[in-house]
Parts: C-alpha cells; structure tokens; sequence
C-alpha cells in the first residue's frame, strides 16, 4: 500500500511539473490583469516561485479574484505548498463552486494531503463535487483538460479518483474510474479478490 501511494504522488507531481473569475475594475485593473497574466506566463514555463510572486501581487490588489486564487492554488500545490494549495483552492470553490479549474486542483491536492475521509471539505467531497461520466474523459460534458498545463487532463483525474475512491473503501466507483485504462480488459466484481486485483491494476497503472 506505501508503494502504491508512493507511486500516485510521483504521477500527481508528475502531471504538473510537465508541463474567469471577477472582473476589476477602477486604476488597479489593467495593473493586476498584468500580474496575473505574467504569472500564468511564469507558471507555464515551470518558474514558479516567479509567478507566486505575481499571484501575491494581484491578490494585494483584488484578494477574492477567482483567477488569482486558481493561480495562487495550482502555483501553491506545484511548489509541494500543499496546506496553502487546498487554503486558496478552497477560498476560491466558496465564490465558485463549479470551476474545474478549482475542482480539479483541490482534487489533487486533497488527495497529497492524505485527506480520505468522506467529511465536508475531504477528498470524499472533491469526488463527489466533480461531476464525471464514467464511460468517457470528458467532465461535464466537455473534453477537460487545464489549459495552463495540457497534461492535467479528465483522464489523468481519473487515475487519481480511481487511487482516492479505492482509499475510500469505495472499491466498485474506483473501478468505474479504472476502467478506461484496461483496454478492454474487465474485473470479476462479484470474485471474493475483487479488491485485491483492483489494486494490482491500480499498481500498474500507477506504474507507467
């Protein structure tokens, strides 16, 4: 089970390091849209302690802009800054619950932070609150992937919900995330080693 979450934290990180919210208004917008928008610039290059510095900037000067706290969440979790991650993910959910920007970021970091159980504000919640249909990629009917990194896509969420719903105890919807990856091959739900072959595809997977 440590090599398995072992594994999954290289894939997570992996995924990142590979790679609207409110309007302004009055003096300071074209100013914080700048930082804003020179901090994506530094975040999609990989230099991220640049684009805090940029999101902390544009926070100063609008503190509650859904953008600034996606960057400042996603540049946080990037940084291995998990606690501050999921502080600013989840400041940005309480404006806007249904961004998946947010959703996704909160996702994975949630689930870096060992947060299992299936209270308010847990990985439990992310899962639930992602709304995803288990025959495809696609999140709310859309391809998603985030656009300031092209490889955190629906499919690689997938491998992490399949990974936090099987921590869960939750091992039938771990599988309905897991089966877009066996290429056909399916499990015996009803054999008495279910759970056990669950977690060796899950060991595979997290092993490419």
């Amino acid at each position: 089970m440590k090599i398995l979450k072992y594994t999954s934290f290289l894939i997570v990180m992996i995924i990142i390091y590979n790679c609207g919210g409110d309007n302004l208004t009055g003096p300071s917008a074209g100013s914080a849209q700048r930082m804003i928008a020179d901090g994506w610039a530094y975040y999609e290059k990989g230099e991220y302690n640049k684009a805090l510095a940029k999101f902390n900037s544009a926070k100063k000067l609008n503190p509650t802009h859904i953008e600034v706290l996606t960057g400042l969440g996603w540049t946080h979790f990037s940084l291995h800054n998990v606690e501050q991650a999921i502080i600013n993910f989840d400041s940005g959910l309480n404006k806007n619950p249904n961004s998946l920007d947010l959703l996704v970021g909160y996702s994975f970091a949630l689930y870096e932070s060992n947060n299992y159980s299936t209270d308010n504000g847990s990985l439990g919640w992310a899962l639930k609150t992602v709304e995803i249909d288990s025959a495809g990629f696609d999140i709310d009917g859309e391809d998603y992937y985030f656009i300031h990194n092209s490889k955190v896509t629906a499919k690689e969420l997938r491998k992490i919900m399949a990974l936090g719903y099987f921590y869960l105890g939750e091992f039938e919807k771990s599988y309905l995330q897991l089966i877009n990856y066996l290429n056909g091959n399916t499990l015996d739900k009803s054999s008495p080693a279910f759970s056990l072959e669950l977690l060796k595809e899950l060991n595979r997977i997290c092993s490419k």
